[in-house]
């Protein structure tokens, strides 16, 4: 049983409430993980895909390709052995596949799509 949580005497019970409904959504989420053992990414609480490349030469488009069913709202770069800037490509994005370019070529990246 958990214990119960005392009332701030300078809050409503409403403010209480919301308080600790934030705190239990905000510090648990988790993007899932993918590491190189695994063939299928582990996806936890955010919607979105893992993939992990290296960038083409600097300025040329690439695919990302996603396969969520819907058009992304966006990327984030989780890691990369090198400097790179990750930048939208002139290709629209679809439901399958994302296209971005590289500042540098040749950078191992692993890459967040966000759902």
């Amino acid at each position: 049983m958990q214990p119960i949580e005392p009332l701030d005497q300078n809050k409503t019970f409403h403010e209480f409430q919301y308080d600790r409904s934030v705190s239990r959504v905000f510090h648990n989420i988790s993007f899932g993980w993918k590491t190189p053992a695994l063939s299928t990414p582990y996806l936890d609480n955010m919607k979105g895909a893992w993939w992990t490349g290296t960038t083409p030469s600097g300025g040329t488009e690439f695919t990302i390709q996603h396969n969520l069913g819907y058009i992304p709202v966006g990327y984030l770069v989780i890691r990369s052995n090198a400097a790179v800037t990750l930048y939208d490509g002139v290709t629209a994005w679809t439901k399958t596949n994302i296209y971005l370019k590289a500042s540098v070529g040749s950078v191992n990246v692993t890459v967040f799509v966000l759902g």
